[in-house]
């Protein structure tokens, strides 16, 4: 009985060590990443020495390299969390079909933001469509152009008009919003506000046409666009990369905001 006593006060002062070592790698708290338009689920390997240590699985369960890991990879790096072993990983995606990600809602509804406020140290938006792209870029009048050919189409082959009249309030339905670079500027905030303290929103896939460009670079100089972060902005135009993430970036089309929160 004795002897059992003691074992079991051994066994619990090296479990307290453990995790308290535990606890000291981690920096007493996971890193927690939010991962915008991913479909699948991610993990983190850091033991993947040779390879991308984010794994993406699909629905089917199959793990492949996520395409982007050597961005976060180095955002880890840029903030002294290369060693951290403890990291919590969400994904967000709303598509309907082989959707798998952690959270399947629209990111960019501001109700979804503003309940998240300060809650991830790393806000990923590397390759989005949807709101992201429409509010940059206006495919308004591409899409009312296929509406007129469809709607010839059915007129061409003698629909009923009334079933042409309900095709066209379905495709109404899905209209994109007009392209809208203050929109814009505004959702990049509302991005921030997910951000903790010390934490890091990273931009991409910027599609604005030039005027918008030179709109968005004065924003960001006058300290209109995450007035408490330190931006880091690069364009294709603007030589280096300081922190090298352009160079890393799979598309290069484009510019990026890494920027740092206060």
């Amino acid at each position: 009985m004795y002897y059992n006593i003691m074992y079991y006060i051994k066994y619990l002062k090296y479990k307290n060590k453990y995790n308290k070592l535990k606890l000291s790698q981690s920096g007493g708290n996971p890193i927690k990443i939010l991962i915008y338009c991913h479909p699948d689920k991610i993990k983190y390997h850091p033991e993947n020495e040779d390879g991308r240590k984010f794994i993406s699985i699909n629905y089917n369960l199959t793990e492949h390299p996520y395409y982007l890991s050597p961005i976060l990879e180095k955002i880890l790096e840029l903030n002294g969390w290369e060693d951290k072993t403890d990291l919590q990983i969400e994904t967000l995606d709303n598509k309907e079909n082989y959707n798998t990600a952690d959270i399947q809602v629209n990111g960019f509804d501001v109700n979804f933001m503003l309940t998240r406020n300060n809650e991830y140290d790393i806000v990923f938006v590397p390759d989005c469509d949807g709101k992201w792209i429409y509010l940059q870029y206006d495919r308004i009048i591409d899409y009312d152009i296929s509406t007129q050919r469809l709607v010839r189409y059915y007129e061409i082959n003698d629909k009923d008009p009334l079933f042409i009249q309900s095709e066209v309030d379905k495709r109404n339905l899905n209209r994109p919003e007009p392209s809208d670079i203050n929109l814009f500027c505004s959702l990049i905030n509302l991005l921030g506000t997910m951000v903790k303290s010390k934490g890091v929103l990273f931009c991409s896939k910027i599609l604005l046409n030039l005027e918008n460009v030179e709109i968005l670079e004065q924003e960001i100089k006058n300290k209109k666009i995450l007035s408490n972060f330190t931006i880091n902005y690069h364009s294709p135009t603007a030589g280096p990369d300081s922190f090298g993430l352009y160079e890393l970036h799979a598309f290069q089309n484009g510019p990026i905001i890494y920027a740092k929160k206060e």
